[in-house]
C-alpha cells in the first residue's frame, strides 16, 4: 500500500501537482489500515495531501456509527486534512443515511466529498437530494460531488432544475473524464454509446464551482493515467468539446480552493513556493504542448532566474 501510494505521489509531483485528494475505502466503524498509511505519507511530503474516508452510504443508516466515524476524523490530529465521504448510488440509496451523513459532517465541522450518481440511470437522485438538503440545512462546509454521470441521462427540464439546485448549494462539481469514459455504458463485446460525462458547460453557465480530476489511475477500475492535470484537461477538451480552453477552462485544474471551506492562499507569503512553468506560449492551442518545468521549494528564485536566462 505504501509503495503504491508513494509511487503515485512521485508521479503527481513530477507533473507539478501540489494539492492532491485521495479517497480511501472505509467499510466499517473501524479505521482502515490505508488511513494510517496515507496519514504517515502526508506528514512526509511537501504536498497538500487530503484524505477522504469513502464510506458506503448504508453504513451511515446507523447514526451512532456515522457520529463515531465523524468524531474519529474530526479528532485525528495526525491527519488534519481529513474529509468525510460516501459512495452514493441508486443501488444503495438511503435517505436516512444521507441525512445522518450531512448532519454528522456539519456537527463535526467536516467538509464532504461524495462519489455520487456514478451511473447512467435517469432514476438516480443523489445529486439533487444532496443539493436540496444542503441548502435547506444551510450546510456550513463545502461539499464536493464527483462523477454525477446520471445527470447526462436526465430529460432537459430535470437536468436544468437539478443544476439550479446545485448552484444554490455549497457544492463543487468534479468531472472525471478518464474513468467515466472507461467505465460508463460498459457491456462486454459492445462499443459504448453513452459516455457518462456530467454537464460541464451547463454547470459553468450557472457559476457552479467546477473541477476536472482523475478518479482512478492505473488501478482495477482504469488501467491508464499518470496524475497529470493537463492530460485530464486534454481528455475533457475532446470528450466534452470544450473551446477557449486557456481562458475558460484552465481554472478547472488549478482551483484547489474550490475543494474545501478553507481559504487557501491567505498564508502563502513567505512560504516556500512551488511553481510550474509551461513552455507553450500559444494560448490558442494550449494545452496541446504539455512540456513544463516544475520548480519546488526554496530553490524557486534561483531556478526561475536560470530558466529565464535560458529562454533569453
Amino acid at each position: 500500500m505504501r509503495q503504491r501510494a508513494s509511487r503515485a505521489l512521485g508521479q503527481a509531483r513530477s507533473q507539478g501537482v501540489t494539492h492532491l485528494r485521495t479517497h480511501l475505502d472505509w467499510w466499517s466503524a473501524e479505521t482502515p489500515t490505508a488511513w494510517q498509511v496515507i496519514r504517515e505519507l502526508a506528514q512526509d511530503t511537501s504536498f497538500h495531501l487530503e484524505q477522504v474516508a469513502l464510506l458506503p452510504l448504508p453504513l451511515l443508516a446507523d447514526k451512532t456509527v456515522a457520529q463515531r466515524i465523524a468524531h474519529t476524523l474530526a479528532n485525528d490530529t495526525q491527519a488534519p486534512r481529513s474529509v468525510l465521504g460516501a459512495f452514493i448510488h441508486s443501488s444503495n440509496f438511503n435517505a436516512q443515511a444521507l441525512h445522518n451523513l450531512l448532519a454528522c459532517a456539519a456537527g463535526a465541522g467536516l467538509d464532504l466529498d461524495l462519489h455520487i450518481d456514478e451511473e447512467l440511470n435517469s432514476a438516480a437522485c443523489g445529486l439533487a437530494t444532496v443539493a436540496r438538503a444542503a441548502t435547506a440545512m444551510q450546510f456550513p462546509g463545502r461539499i464536493v460531488c464527483s462523477h454525477a454521470c446520471a445527470l447526462s441521462t436526465y430529460p432537459e427540464t430535470q437536468a436544468q432544475a437539478t443544476l439550479d439546485d446545485v448552484a444554490r448549494a455549497p457544492i463543487t462539481l468534479v468531472a472525471l473524464p478518464a474513468t467515466n469514459l472507461y467505465l460508463q455504458d460498459a457491456v462486454h463485446g459492445r462499443t459504448p454509446r453513452l459516455r457518462g460525462l456530467t454537464l460541464l458547460k451547463e454547470a459553468r453557465l450557472r457559476g457552479i464551482a467546477l473541477l476536472l480530476g482523475s478518479d482512478n489511475v492505473q488501478d482495477a477500475f482504469c488501467p491508464i493515467g499518470n496524475y497529470d492535470p493537463l492530460s485530464t484537461l486534454q481528455l475533457a477538451v475532446l470528450s466534452a468539446q470544450l473551446d477557449d480552453v486557456f481562458d475558460t477552462w484552465s481554472q478547472t485544474v488549478c482551483r484547489a480552493d474550490w475543494l474545501s471551506r478553507a481559504e487557501h492562499g491567505a498564508d502563502l507569503p513567505g512560504k516556500a513556493a512551488h511553481l510550474t512553468l509551461l513552455h507553450s506560449t500559444d494560448p490558442y492551442s494550449w494545452p496541446a504542448d504539455t512540456a513544463r518545468s516544475v520548480l519546488h521549494g526554496e530553490h524557486v528564485p534561483e531556478a526561475f532566474s536560470t530558466y529565464l536566462r535560458g529562454l533569453a
